[in-house]
């Protein structure tokens, strides 16, 4: 029994670069057990803790992209936040201060 190879067709096509978002940016949020009321709330739930603390610190939701890479190493616990860049200041200025018991 003799086998042929296939005959593959050639395709081609033509990769379009995505434009990049310039409207926003990424941080990188982190928290501490000791400068939190409930530590076992964060560790449950790291996004939406500093979404909560967003909100208290008064920087508005709509500004706040999407959150990811949330990781626990030892009593610290820190994560990305998609952030547009009109708010930046706003966080940087409350970056630390306490909010709904947390410190962000």
């Amino acid at each position: 029994m003799v086998l042929k190879r296939p005959r593959l067709s050639k395709k081609t096509f033509e990769i379009k670069e995505q434009p990049q978002n310039t409207r926003t940016c990424v941080v990188r949020a982190s928290i501490n057990q000791y400068v939190t009321k409930d530590f076992a709330i964060i560790q449950k739930n790291p996004g939406g803790s500093c979404r909560a603390w967003l909100r208290a610190a008064e920087i508005d939701a709509k500004h706040l992209g999407d959150t990811w890479g949330w990781r626990q190493q030892g009593k610290c616990i820190s994560g990305l936040l998609q952030l547009d860049k009109t708010a930046i200041s706003a966080l940087l200025h409350q970056s630390g201060a306490s909010h709904a018991g947390h410190r962000w």
